[in-house]
Parts: structure tokens; sequence; C-alpha cells
């Protein structure tokens, strides 16, 4: 499409599989604009496929694969990531850097 797309409310964008084997890493650049005028409900970040109450239909990846669609409304991307690769971090280094923090806070409150 060249120029502009107008779309109603509850505009769907579907995502069909044509013999795709996923691969971690797989970028898709569903759409390229200058001018952001389109907003889609994608639901969560990080998705299976399949799921409903979006305005983003995709396909289920199967296996560890999962759709990152975090990027689709401002970049007009879609990626495929591996469940490992999505990082939750620890708590135990999480509550490390606040005692670092509300150690450093203490020390500037003495002088």
């Amino acid at each position: 499409v060249s120029g502009g797309i107008t779309t109603t409310a509850g505009a769907q964008l579907i995502i069909q599989n044509n013999g795709y084997t996923p691969t971690i890493g797989d970028v898709f650049n569903l759409i390229d604009w200058a001018g952001i005028s389109l907003t889609f409900n994608t639901g969560s970040a990080i998705r299976t496929g399949n799921e409903g109450g979006t305005d983003v239909t995709l396909f289920e990846l199967g296996g560890n694969y999962r759709w990152d669609t975090s990027l689709l409304n401002s970049n007009g991307l879609l990626l495929v990531v591996g469940v490992n690769s999505i990082v939750i971090p620890e708590p135990s280094r999480a509550l490390l850097l606040l005692l670092g923090l509300l150690s450093l806070g203490l020390r500037r409150r003495r002088k």
C-alpha cells in the first residue's frame, strides 16, 4: 500500500501460517509507516498465538516459541522469541540492588 490506510473500530490484523517454521530471532516487518496513525490492541507483549480478545490474531507457533508483539505499535514489528529468552530478574539480585542503594542513601545522609 502506498499512501494512507484507514481502519474502522474493531479492525483485525490476521497473521496466517502458510508453512512457516519458527526460528528464534525471526523478525517480521508488517507495517512500515512514516507517521503512526494505527494502534492495535495486541494483548500481552509475549503471546503463544490463538489468544482471543485482541486486534491481532496470531497462529500458534508451538514448542518453546512465542510471539513478541511489544514493537508492533511503535515500529510495526513482530518477533519470534523462545521461552528461555524471556528474562525474569532473580529476587536475590533485586534485593542486593535495593540494599546497595539504601546503604548509599544512608551514607549520604550522615554527612
